[in-house]
């Protein structure tokens, strides 16, 4: 199953103020993998997919894996993705 999750972040988890996050959500049996499909990413969305799987893990109680799809990846976002354990998939 594949569906886009939107939670409202009265927090401010993810962006550091009160914001609606949505993210790309893959569930098959009892894995979620959250994706983010963006045509370029620097270190900032790294972070903020590392930030909004916080957030999902809080309000589902699951901890997601991570994916990053993109067509440029900048090489440090890469290195911390990498050592993030998030999988990166790019020309």
């Amino acid at each position: 199953m594949v569906e886009k999750w939107t939670y409202d972040d009265k927090e401010g988890i993810v962006f550091g103020h009160p914001s609606v996050v949505d993210v790309d959500v893959v569930i098959r049996s009892d894995k979620h993998l959250l994706v983010e499909i963006k045509s370029h990413v620097g270190k900032a969305d790294v972070a903020a997919l590392l930030r909004k799987a916080k957030l999902y893990k809080k309000v589902r109680g699951v901890e997601p894996e991570l994916a990053i799809v993109t067509h440029y990846i900048d090489e440090d976002a890469r290195k911390l993705a990498e050592s993030l354990n998030i999988n990166v998939y790019s020309i």
